[in-house]
């Protein structure tokens, strides 16, 4: 297999200039330059962009904290890619790994590494699969130094924390797996079909975000506008490429975790009080070692339901 880096550059194309690469979002923190302060890289979900990030990043500016976040190809102000490879979990962990070590080296310090939903999947499969696990790596395939990291050390997964809001851990077995190949598959059929406007309008009345009705009216409105803003396509090979049946196994992924947590590596699970669902995985999360907030009040999407009590626990690991 060949180093993440030469393994990025295929991914994604142009990384850093065409509309299948990553776009940032820069964080309103001062800046003291570089090796100074580590960055905390924040990663969106499925249809979103950067901009749902925009208060965390304030309110992680005011904590003194470093944040951007980024455009994964396709959303955002990447929006318009409809390469298949760029919008799959192979080619979105391989561009998460270029971001690290494009960190690292500009700032002289292993960044943390905050991921919501599909980019907290997308997060933990980048451990999972040791991209930004240097040290667990064999074969020879290249991570981040010591000197490219200065004297910021990195942690033994080649960041600095690892935080999963809301992410899925995998399948539970081959047949879980299945199922959720299936409805991704009828998914994006659907989005081809009718066009984003219908596809996105169903997606936000899922039952998972039935507490952003109590969001703010011009949080909803702008949360509204960018779902909108997508293309349908995109929509539909993201979800074929990058859907939870591509990721490794739920065993393996809690495996990763606690070998993480073991090593020393800061790994907090967040979820809403109001979610089920992954209430039920942080405690799975919990279980191989990780830290867990289950915040109050919140559901899905805690970072925009609750961002003051998110940022807080962002802030206590960066």
């Amino acid at each position: 297999m060949a180093g993440w880096a030469e393994s990025a550059a295929r991914g994604v194309g142009e990384a850093r200039g065409g509309s299948c690469g990553a776009s940032g979002r820069a964080g309103t923190a001062p800046d003291a330059g570089e090796g100074t302060q580590r960055d905390v890289i924040l990663l969106h979900g499925f249809g979103q962009s950067a901009q749902t990030w925009d208060e965390v990043v304030a309110l992680l500016g005011g904590l003194g904290v470093a944040a951007r976040a980024l455009d994964w190809p396709g959303f955002g102000m990447r929006r318009g890619c409809r390469d298949a490879r760029a919008l799959s979990l192979e080619g979105m962990v391989a561009l998460l790994a270029d971001e690290v070590r494009a960190s690292a080296e500009h700032r002289g310090a292993a960044p943390v590494v905050v991921g919501y939903s599909m980019g907290g999947r997308v997060a933990l499969e980048a451990l999972v699969r040791r991209l930004i696990a240097p040290a667990w790596r064999a074969g020879g395939e290249r991570g981040l130094s010591d000197e490219a990291v200065g004297s910021g050390a990195p942690g033994p997964a080649g960041i600095a924390g690892l935080v999963l809001e809301s992410a899925g851990l995998g399948p539970a077995d081959a047949t879980a797996r299945e199922t959720l190949a299936r409805r991704n598959a009828a998914r994006a059929a659907d989005a081809r079909a009718r066009g984003t406007a219908a596809f996105m309008e169903d997606w936000a009345r899922l039952p998972l975000f039935a507490s952003q009705r109590s969001l703010p009216p011009d949080v909803r409105a702008r949360l509204a506008e960018g779902r909108a803003a997508n293309d349908a396509e995109t929509l539909a090979l993201s979800l074929e490429g990058a859907g939870a049946h591509r990721q490794a196994d739920e065993a393996c992924s809690l495996a990763a975790l606690a070998t993480a947590v073991e090593a020393g590596l800061p790994v907090l699970y967040v979820a809403g009080e109001l979610d089920a669902k992954y209430a039920a995985v942080a405690a799975r999360a919990a279980a191989a070692g990780c830290a867990t907030r289950v915040v109050p009040g919140a559901g899905h999407s805690v970072h925009l339901e609750r961002p003051t009590a998110f940022a807080d626990a962002v802030a206590a690991i960066a």
